[in-house]
């Protein structure tokens, strides 16, 4: 990162840190960390799998359980309401589930393993109102469903995120319309009343979802991201709805 960007994104943390946090959006900090740590988690166990091939016993399985044991004791050190235990049954599913995908596609594997980790350690990525597999997956945006955003000059990873996910783009499209909306009908005082509360919702939605602007991001690794934002911007349009 260049000296003048290492700047701008150390004004921009100093201005997020001053915003508001509220229990809930602790709650979602802590909820995408949680998938951050799954991701990490089905990564390393499809390559392992994948090198060891069909030595499901002995190494395999030790490092599998220990691989477990790391996420299970991370994911509980985040306090998340509602978070599963894994079982024994939950330890020998993930690598008999997993491991024909990992001999065959490592992009399987990883989804294999991340579905059931999530189902079991991290439910509550269902308050977004959709399928735990849904809401956690980007699902390709259709053409009618447009974000806020033009996405033919996206200027950040997460404005990729947002046109490229149809989930996201149908909840940001509506929160761009009631703003919209609402900055037509205003006096100027209003309007800059109305920008300065959307400028700090955006703040707060990047600091609660661990997204830092500037950095670079691939849309994988944006994907855990999801739900926080999902959940976040639907609370932002019933806000601006009433």
């Amino acid at each position: 990162m260049s000296a003048t960007r290492t700047t701008i994104a150390f004004a921009m943390l100093s201005v997020i840190c001053a915003t508001p946090v509220s229990a809930q959006d602790i709650y979602l900090s802590r909820q995408k960390q949680a998938l951050g740590v799954i991701l990490e988690t089905a990564n390393s166990l499809c390559y392992t799998l994948n090198q060891q091939g069909r030595m499901v016993e002995g190494d395999v399985s030790g490092t599998t359980k220990a691989t477990l044991d790391d996420a299970v004791s991370r994911i509980k050190s985040l306090d998340l309401i509602g978070t599963g235990k894994l079982t024994e049954r939950d330890y020998q599913g993930v690598q008999q589930d997993a491991l024909p995908d990992a001999l065959e596609s490592s992009q399987a594997c990883k989804r294999a393993i991340f579905d059931r980790l999530v189902v079991v350690m991290v439910p509550g990525v269902a308050d977004t109102g959709l399928p735990i597999s849904r809401s956690v997956h980007l699902n390709p945006r259709r053409p009618e469903h447009k974000p806020s955003i033009d996405c033919s000059n996206t200027n950040e990873p997460l404005e990729e995120l947002l046109c490229a996910d149809d989930d996201l783009a149908q909840w940001d499209g509506r929160m761009g319309q009631l703003y919209w909306t609402q900055m037509r009908q205003l006096s100027s005082d209003g309007r800059r009343a109305l920008k300065q509360q959307q400028v700090s919702w955006i703040r707060s939605r990047n600091l609660t979802c661990n997204y830092t602007p500037y950095e670079s991001y691939s849309l994988d690794q944006l994907s855990p991201a999801k739900p926080c934002i999902l959940q976040m911007t639907r609370r932002r349009v019933e806000e601006l709805g009433n």
